[in-house]
């Protein structure tokens, strides 16, 4: 049998419960604005509060804030995309300021990411050259002319492929057709010549090797128009 104090107990529990059911949403504002008005009171400590908490729980955290993202990642994705968008400018001010005031970090953290993802960079790089050869031949070609101090540097790597067009992807001087063709400078880099249309031919390798700077093996005449 419950004893008096035990009664008396229950009976507070129930008024308590009761009064709760009947002022809900009343009783839950007013602990909403309480506990507002203790966080402005108290920063120091909620602030404290929120670092213990997340020292203690964050690898919780981690996990939590990664399946939310895994969940709802193009509506994120979606957000910061029309957010960027909305503030261009103020985003590239913001972050160019976190890089100058924050050099060394920034540093640390861009080797870090390169360390730990080096195969996945390795094999993205190499699959983009793969995709993009031409281009980058195009690049390496007139980066090697400018080391030349080459007169003319303007070829570019349409007019390349409109020239191995034009000669059938066939070397000028043994006719054998490729699709792996070398740029032969008529007039070589080393002895003046320019990175120009009209003093580069298609060569395969070994007749580009056997050449090297000395005059063309065959005479050839050179394409004085070549599409852009």
């Amino acid at each position: 049998m419950a004893t008096e104090t035990e009664k008396a107990s229950n009976k507070r529990l129930a008024y308590h419960q009761a009064y709760y059911r009947a002022h809900r949403e009343a009783t839950r504002e007013q602990s909403i604005a309480q506990n507002a008005a203790w966080k402005k009171a108290h920063p120091d400590k909620v602030r404290a509060e929120r670092i213990a908490y997340t020292t203690a729980h964050r690898d919780d955290i981690r996990v939590k804030e990664q399946a939310r993202y895994m969940a709802k990642r193009e509506e994120i994705r979606g957000q910061h995309a029309r957010y960027y968008a909305e503030h261009r400018d103020e985003c590239l001010a913001r972050h160019r300021a976190y890089r100058n005031a924050n050099q060394e970090k920034v540093r640390a953290g861009i080797a870090s990411w390169r360390e730990k993802r080096r195969g996945y960079i390795r094999a993205r790089n190499t699959a983009y050259r793969k995709a993009h050869s031409e281009a980058f031949r195009a690049y390496y070609a007139a980066k090697r002319a400018r080391k030349r101090q080459a007169p003319l540097n303007d070829f570019t790597a349409k007019q390349w492929q409109a020239i191995k067009d034009l000669y059938d992807h066939r070397c000028v001087y043994c006719g054998k057709k490729s699709q792996k063709l070398t740029q032969d400078h008529l007039t070589p880099l080393a002895k003046g010549g320019a990175h120009t249309a009209s003093n580069i031919v298609p060569a395969c390798k070994s007749c580009n090797s056997r050449k090297h700077v000395g005059p063309v093996l065959v005479p050839v005449q050179p394409l004085l128009l070549v599409p852009s």
